[in-house]
């Protein structure tokens, strides 16, 4: 982990891992008694999610609950997660058969190929699950950056949906040939106090690599990361709590939801904003979820028919 201090009052946390960012918020000490802390509050149970496994608007209702999940895994959410992968009918994991044909082996001879001296006779098949309507390069790198900054008003139920929908964006660019990236990022910062550069006196920041190019899919601890509500209102509030009372209060720690400073995380390819509370006419149908979808893969140079 990484920590800068700008000044007294800017600070940047960087975690290099989910492990080191979970850790760090379970682990570090705070001078702020335990009752006065958010992030170890019973949080308020919500109604009418009974389609998803999160009941609570802080994701669980208490914090040793969201560090076991953190830490061991939401396989209950993921498996909510798969369902929805269906209800989107992304591509099945089934792999297909291709055939490609070579000069040379191993492989199969075609006959009719050789008997009219083509220069590619061999026949090789492979197995694919890539997207078949691609027309993106295969290789490239996709950086997405998330904002997991959220407003009261957002129900744990919308960061669910919205978690959903970027794990699904992951599997589909991931079979289109692109190695995945992912950061999250969250923070605090003073309201702008009308300086003309627009600069912010004060703030903290932070972001978590989840995710390497190459790495295999967690379903399990991604599911938590990027659609559990305990993400920010429980572990990244709980980083934003080891910070001395001068700048929790700069910040506004405490009272506002947070937000970070805005430009802050701009190296990713792909950068997916907060949530707010009315998000849910953005993604809250199956049609809306595809055509999202749909516009962030076309960004990249590749065709989904939603099928």
């Amino acid at each position: 982990m990484i920590h800068t201090q700008e000044s007294k009052l800017q600070h940047t946390f960087e975690f290099s891992s989910w492990r080191e960012f979970v850790d760090y918020s379970a682990n570090t000490p705070s001078e702020m008694p335990t009752p006065q802390r958010k992030s170890r509050k019973h949080s308020r149970r919500e109604y009418g999610s009974s389609d998803i496994p999160v009941k609570h608007w802080s994701g669980t209702e208490v914090w040793d609950d969201a560090h076991f999940l953190a830490t061991a895994g939401w396989p209950e959410g993921a498996q909510a997660m798969e369902k929805m992968f269906t209800t989107l009918r992304l591509p099945s994991n089934k792999s297909r058969t291709v055939t490609r044909f070579s000069p040379h082996g191993p492989g199969a001879l075609s006959m009719g190929r050789y008997i009219d001296g083509h220069p590619k006779p061999i026949a090789i098949q492979k197995d694919t699950n890539q997207l078949s309507k691609s027309r993106a390069r295969t290789g490239g790198i996709i950086n997405l950056g998330i904002n997991i900054s959220q407003s009261g008003g957002t129900t744990a139920r919308s960061r669910f949906l919205y978690g959903c929908m970027i794990m699904s964006l992951i599997d589909l660019l991931e079979r289109s040939g692109r190695r995945v990236e992912l950061t999250i990022f969250n923070g605090n910062r003073q309201s702008w106090d009308g300086r003309s550069d627009k600069t912010y006196r004060a703030y903290i920041n932070q972001s978590v690599k989840l995710k390497t190019a190459g790495e295999r899919l967690n379903l399990s601890i991604l599911a938590f990361a990027v659609g559990n509500a305990a993400t920010q209102r429980r572990l990244c509030w709980s980083v934003r709590e080891t910070l001395p009372q001068e700048v929790r209060d700069a910040c506004g720690v405490g009272g506002n939801y947070g937000q970070p400073v805005p430009g802050w995380c701009t190296d990713g390819t792909i950068l997916l904003p907060g949530l707010g509370s009315v998000d849910d006419n953005t993604y809250g149908s199956q049609e809306l979820r595809t055509k999202w979808l749909q516009s962030r893969l076309r960004e990249q140079g590749i065709d989904w028919d939603g099928k």
